[in-house]
């Protein structure tokens, strides 16, 4: 399974909300984008898809801008990635109905897929990547 980076870009654009998240000062674009080393042009666009979604939500006029809709525990790595890969939704594949012991064991192989991919993001929220980030953080990265 890859990762779009639509996908990934959604992602660091709620880690940044995240670590602003308690704040009364919402986040602006530039913001968000200088806080995840993000360039990214289309950045306006994924935000508007994560309000959509029901994920975030803004503040118009020049002292506007971005924060989270919900608290970052209850929002979950599923409901951003069903938000953003609208028509790639995790959903079970489709049984054959060839009846080879080979098509069998590929298919009982890609449920097992879904299974662990479903379970994976359903089981990480917006506040367990973030905490994970501020770990990473303080470990020394030792570059040769």
């Amino acid at each position: 399974m890859q990762l779009t980076n639509k996908f990934k870009y959604s992602i660091l654009a709620l880690l940044a909300l995240t670590k602003n998240h308690g704040s009364s000062e919402p986040l602006q674009t530039h913001e968000i984008e200088a806080l995840q080393g993000l360039g990214n042009r289309n950045l306006e666009s994924l935000l508007t898809t994560l309000k959509r979604g029901g994920l975030i939500k803004s503040i118009r006029g020049s002292q506007g801008g971005y924060f989270l809709a919900r608290e970052p525990e209850d929002i979950t790595i599923l409901d951003v990635f069903n938000c953003i890969e609208e028509s790639k939704t995790l959903v079970p594949p489709k049984s054959t109905s060839s009846k080879t012991i080979e098509k069998i064991l590929i298919q009982n192989l890609r449920v097992e897929m879904y299974q662990a991919a479903f379970s994976t993001f359903q089981k990480y929220t917006l506040s367990d990547l973030y905490h994970r980030q501020e770990i990473l953080r303080r470990v020394p990265m030792y570059y040769i």
